[in-house]
């Protein structure tokens, strides 16, 4: 999912460009958000609720984007796209299956370590099928 939007977003720019843009530039508010939570955590300073209800609201935007990214960006390589299913089809099918995600993820259906192990074993076959398509690549040039 992160590579495809990156790649969505290249237009041409160099290496370095790309490191600053996803990596340094991103880390920054990061760093400074971890820093004022960290200073509250040390001085038991209580925030105010409206600032806990703020918080709880951008985890769960935040979720929901990432869910409707993920969602948007496999249909899409699906070719599962709102010009050829229609607009209402298009949003009713992403809403279910954001639906569904979020229910099998809080119903225990699905657990972190299941998605840090399905992760693993994709690495590792597309390692396997990028050897042997390089090694049918370099017999097939008589090496």
């Amino acid at each position: 999912m992160i590579g495809q939007f990156v790649a969505q977003h290249v237009n041409g720019q160099q290496t370095w460009q790309l490191l600053v843009m996803f990596l340094v530039v991103p880390a920054i508010p990061i760093a400074i958000w971890f820093m004022v939570l960290y200073h509250f955590y040390m001085h038991d300073i209580l925030a105010h609720p409206f600032f806990l209800q703020a918080m709880a609201w951008v985890g769960i935007l935040f979720v929901i984007n990432s869910l409707d990214t993920l969602i948007r960006l496999y249909s899409s390589n699906l070719n599962l796209t709102a010009e050829q299913l229609g607009q209402k089809s298009y949003v009713l099918l992403h809403a279910t299956i954001m639906m569904l995600l979020t229910a099998m993820f809080s119903f225990g259906y699905i657990e972190i370590h299941h998605i840090g192990g399905a992760v693993i074993v994709l690495f590792g076959v597309m390692c396997i099928f990028g050897f042997n398509k390089y090694s049918k690549a370099l017999q097939a040039r008589g090496n």
